[in-house]
């Protein structure tokens, strides 16, 4: 079977008179009738005389259906014969409409406030290292170098294990490379055939394996009977978004939220659908227009609103809380 032909669009069937018919059920005013008309089967008897059928035409059970006498036949289209299909009455029949629109100014209640800052102006452009060091600056490379000594003696007493700040700042800078040049195993760096020189000529890998177990940003004694999901990292947060304060705000500022992907095993974790990046971490950000944020917020959970700012909504509460920042 031709699947073509199975498939193919329907077609309507054609209402063709006979050539030689006497009498003619239609009247000469409906010439305009569609002939490609579909008519339906006429209830009763279809084996009667001629008179019966000429009573019919005249009464007409439906409005608009033009009757068929049994003189007249209909012919059904064969397959691959290309006849023109009726067009819709109803389409034909819809008039256009002709809107007019008007653009009417919105006024705004309050008075748009008028931007007063100014941004200083760049004499000298820097190495992407001196800015990131000016963020993640010395204060926190040392922070991090004491917690993580002292997990180290918390963990084992007799550990001579102990990392300085150098140390730490390589640390975080193979963890970027890794990020760059990702190769599946982390023992993989430092093989003789697939390695990364940028990687093993600046610490071995025995080395980095320890500092890896040890790395800590919190004092775990010095965690509270109140539950705080971000006990482990929020010192080193505080101190970023502390640097991040003293960076000259710009005028056209937003509020929105960015996914850090991430799919290990963490109570933090995160899934949107509806993000590129559907795993990770959700931190909202307050970030000007030449892409620079100015100050974030790790989402933890349920947080209570400050009493000096209002209860509006969780979403709501994030934007008044970031947008603290901004001067008055």
């Amino acid at each position: 079977m031709d699947t073509r032909l199975f498939y193919r669009k329907r077609q309507g069937r054609s209402y063709i008179p006979p050539e030689s018919s006497d009498e003619d059920c239609l009247d000469s005013d409906d010439s305009d009738l569609d002939k490609t008309y579909v008519p339906e089967r006429l209830t009763g008897s279809q084996s009667g005389d001629s008179s019966s059928s000429e009573e019919n035409c005249d009464e007409p059970d439906e409005v608009g259906v033009p009757c068929v006498s049994n003189t007249e036949q209909i012919v059904e289209p064969e397959v691959g014969d290309n006849l023109p299909q009726a067009q819709s009455p109803s389409r034909c029949n819809v008039p256009k409409l002709n809107l007019l629109w008007k653009r009417n100014t919105v006024k705004s209640v309050f008075p748009s406030p008028v931007w007063t800052g100014e941004i200083p102006p760049s004499t000298e452009v820097f190495s992407p290292l001196t800015y990131f060091k000016k963020i993640f600056d010395s204060s926190i490379i040392d922070y991090i170098c004491q917690q993580t000594n002292l997990y180290s003696k918390q963990c084992d007493v007799a550990n001579t294990f102990s990392v300085t700040s150098t140390e730490i700042e390589q640390f975080i800078g193979i963890a970027f490379y890794m990020s760059l040049i990702a190769i599946p195993g982390n023992r993989r760096y430092w093989n003789k055939k697939c390695g990364v020189k940028q990687v093993s000529d600046v610490m071995t890998l025995r080395r980095w394996e320890q500092i890896k177990r040890y790395l800590h940003f919190a004092d775990n004694t010095q965690q509270h009977s109140a539950p705080d999901r971000l006990f482990k990292v929020r010192m080193v947060s505080d101190m970023l978004r502390k640097n991040l304060s003293k960076i000259p705000i710009e005028e056209h500022l937003a509020v929105d939220e960015q996914i850090v992907p991430f799919k290990g095993h963490s109570s933090l974790k995160q899934y949107n659908p509806k993000k590129p990046k559907k795993w990770g971490y959700k931190i909202y950000c307050i970030a000007g227009a030449s892409g620079i944020i100015y100050d974030f917020e790790v989402y933890s959970g349920p947080v209570n609103q400050p009493s000096h700012l209002p209860n509006v909504n969780a979403s709501g509460n994030v934007v008044l809380r970031l947008a603290e920042r901004i001067p008055k």
